[in-house]
């Protein structure tokens, strides 16, 4: 099961004009692969929709933005936004100019930076240790 349907995309309110629900569900297919990495799979293990709501929501949305990069760009593995430039990528407010796409993702992941920082809200990506007695 997805993790975001294109109803709950839209929903959103911050959909492409142009983004299909068959471009969709690529695009979400291939996000989803790269959250499980960031968050060793924790929603394979855990289901998202019994989870606290605030996590949930920032979950999906950080999914959203990945998806929108993914449009925009037409990049959706880690190779390829390591091998492409863009000219001019514009997702909501975030622009990006000249350059590479890899410079508006964050690691050798390919998550798009807006979309990493909404997941590192939630807590999943951390792997620190709580306490050491």
């Amino acid at each position: 099961m997805a993790y975001l349907t294109f109803e709950e995309y839209q929903a959103l309110g911050s959909i492409a004009d142009d983004l299909t629900e068959d471009k969709f569900n690529k695009s979400e297919a291939a996000a989803e692969s790269l959250f499980d990495i960031a968050t060793k799979s924790f929603y394979r293990m855990n289901d998202l929709e019994s989870d606290a709501k605030w996590r949930k929501d920032l979950f999906k949305h950080a999914l959203a933005q990945q998806v929108n990069f993914s449009n925009y760009t037409g990049l959706t593995t880690p190779y390829e936004v390591s091998q492409s430039s863009v000219q001019r990528v514009s997702i909501g407010r975030t622009t990006v100019e000249g350059g590479d796409a890899a410079k508006s993702t964050v690691g050798r992941l390919g998550i798009y930076g807006v979309a990493y920082t909404l997941l590192a809200q939630t807590g999943l990506m951390y792997r620190g240790v709580s306490s050491c007695y």
